[in-house]
């Protein structure tokens, strides 16, 4: 299986990816470039050594694109503040206590919680949001309190899409169609708790993490923002101590308005091109 090493740029894919938000990509195209496997860094914190996520973005964009398989429901309302929510159910896991919820994330892409000859961990920052949201829209749509069957979340990730957010494994991309659907906001805007917050450790251009913004701290004279309240999977818990040092954990995290924020994406902006 052909494999490339991955760049920002990625013109082919971001030009399929942006031929995807006008029209749904056919299956023959997903199956001419079925090969074409995707090497991402991700890495939930600066102190944090980076991992590895491998992936096959045309696969992972027909889960969110195939108009066969979307529920149809309409958007909700009150997305934001469910979604949030429903995060803060998963927090204090880790891949150590709960590698069969953890393992769910990334099934729902197809991918497993560990890769490759020398079993690595897989990376879930991006596969962690998406699922809760995914979640979000199924707990929307049923009272009951089963959990839901991975083919059940994923007839949701359309409505994701369409209406808040790309979900994806893969933090770059994110990234590439939150600009191409009018999502994306300069970090020098102050987010809304609900939106989707994406660092860029090495200040280099390019987008390693991402949470969810929780609130906005403001200074002592309370008049201008200086940091983040956010929650955030595949991170390092706040004021870590021992193995916990190590990461893999859902946690909520303060962080500070700097270079490291490359910006928002908002996940109230529909998707204009749908």
């Amino acid at each position: 299986m052909k494999q490339r090493k991955f760049a920002v740029s990625r013109r082919g894919l971001i030009k399929l990816g942006a031929l995807s938000l006008v029209a749904s990509p056919t299956i023959a195209v997903a199956q001419a470039l079925s090969d074409d496997l995707v090497l991402e860094e991700q890495w939930g914190d600066l102190s944090l050594a980076p991992e590895t996520i491998e992936f096959n973005p045309y696969q992972i964009g027909e889960l969110s694109t195939s108009r066969v398989q979307g529920s149809m429901t309409d958007r909700i309302k009150s997305f934001r503040s469910n979604f949030l929510e429903i995060a803060g159910e998963f927090e204090g896991y880790n891949r150590s206590e709960h590698e069969n919820e953890i393992t769910r994330f990334l099934n729902l892409f197809r991918l497993d919680f560990r890769y490759g000859a020398r079993q690595k961990y897989t990376p879930y920052c991006a596969a962690g949001v998406s699922y809760v949201a995914a979640l979000t829209y199924w707990r929307e749509a049923n009272t009951t309190d089963q959990v839901p069957t991975l083919a059940e979340l994923r007839a949701f990730l359309i409505e994701v899409g369409s209406y808040h957010f790309y979900p994806t494994v893969s933090v770059i991309d994110m990234y590439h169609v939150a600009l191409g659907t009018r999502r994306w906001i300069a970090r020098s805007d102050t987010p809304e708790p609900g939106w989707l917050v994406l660092f860029d450790w090495k200040q280099n251009g390019g987008a390693n993490h991402v949470g969810i913004v929780e609130s906005v701290i403001l200074d002592e004279d309370q008049t201008q923002p200086v940091a983040l309240n956010t929650l955030e999977f595949n991170t390092v818990m706040e004021n870590a101590s021992g193995s916990q040092r190590d990461g893999g954990y859902v946690a909520r995290r303060v962080r500070s308005l700097n270079g490291t924020i490359k910006g928002y994406i908002n996940t109230d902006a529909r998707n204009p091109f749908r």
